[in-house]
């Protein structure tokens, strides 16, 4: 991008992230801490509602943006099932390091590579804010995103066979 890239404000990004990310995540422990028994019978539902909503958005996204998607699939395609193998691996191995239960390694293994496509997109919406659609920025991210349940989906039901 050079001298047309966009401005960059690594602390207000810092912040943002920090926003839509620390503060659910705490007000959600806060909330298990204090009220266990509802949050816990409102895991289920809450996971589910998650799932479809993080589904529509990535298929707006793509379906937005299809053209942009099919002509970047063979140019970030190779790379991006790269990654996200290394990720699964990283997460798994990482998890085993430190003593955690399979079933624990696993969650970690399949977060790591899921938690990629959606704080890049997110990041590179922010940074390069479309009218529609998804930023030019957040491409990469989007095709990520897409894929990884590709990779992800076999190593579930590996884990489940075994």
């Amino acid at each position: 991008m050079g001298a047309d890239a966009p401005p960059l404000n690594l602390l207000s990004l810092g912040l943002t992230m920090f926003l839509i990310t620390a503060i659910p995540v705490g007000t959600g422990m806060a909330v298990r801490s204090k009220f266990r028994i509802i949050a816990d019978s409102f895991e289920s539902t809450a996971t589910k509602i998650s799932t479809v909503l993080f589904i529509f958005i990535i298929i707006g996204a793509l379906l937005s943006e299809w053209n942009i998607f099919i002509n970047n699939l063979s140019t970030l395609g190779a790379g991006m099932i790269l990654l996200m193998v290394i990720m699964i691996t990283i997460g798994y191995n990482s998890s085993k390091w430190f003593r955690m239960k399979n079933q624990q390694a696993i969650t970690v293994a399949i977060e790591s590579g899921i938690q990629n496509g959606t704080v890049g997109i997110t990041i590179g919406n922010i940074i390069l804010n479309p009218d529609t659609g998804l930023s030019i920025l957040s491409i990469p991210s989007g095709v990520y995103s897409i894929l990884m349940y590709f990779i992800c989906l076999p190593f579930v039901f590996w884990y489940i066979k075994k």
